[in-house]
């Protein structure tokens, strides 16, 4: 694109110099309707037209570099990361890249991450009801070993008496 300024010097509009057929495909216009067209008349004709881009360029004009962004022109339905540059003074470059699966693929992953916190919340939500559960059958399992040992500790043999004392064990550690 060439410059044109108006009588305070400032970019009013931008003239093609050459496109490419990625352009074409992009825009659904043909180069021969293009070269040496001016940006504001060819931007109405074009696929994309919800793309502002004078302020695109007047933005690359202020920056005095190249400038990058993710561009999602609803007319077109596609994702594309533009890079604009200054390669000399009253003329720019852009370039797209179509993004399009990437972008669906990180909304993919976004819904993913999120269902798998949801999963993860309902788990530890389980995980805790059957703790709580657990309490109250652990606990009298856990009084009636210490009930049973002091009550009947003389008549149970030794291994009986160990057997009680595993399962008192036992249930206190899962009580906690």
């Amino acid at each position: 694109h060439e410059v044109i300024l108006d009588d305070n010097q400032q970019p009013v509009d931008y003239v093609f110099l050459e496109i490419n057929s990625s352009f074409e495909k992009i825009s659904g216009l043909k180069k021969e309707d293009v070269i040496g067209q001016k940006t504001s008349l060819i931007a109405s004709k074009a696929k994309s037209p919800d793309i502002d881009w004078l302020s695109i360029y007047q933005k690359v004009d202020q920056a005095g570099e190249a400038i990058n962004f993710d561009q999602y022109p609803d007319s077109v339905g596609r994702w594309y990361y533009v890079i604009s540059q200054w390669p000399s003074p009253g003329h720019y470059v852009t370039i797209f890249n179509d993004i399009t699966e990437r972008c669906q693929i990180e909304e993919e992953l976004r819904e993913f991450s999120s269902n798998l916190e949801q999963s993860n919340r309902e788990l530890a939500q389980l995980a805790y009801v059957v703790w709580h559960d657990l309490q109250v059958p652990l606990r009298h399992m856990s009084d009636s070993c210490k009930l049973l040992d002091q009550s009947c500790r003389n008549q149970l043999g030794s291994e009986s008496s160990q057997i009680v004392d595993e399962l008192g064990s036992e249930a206190k550690r899962m009580n906690k």
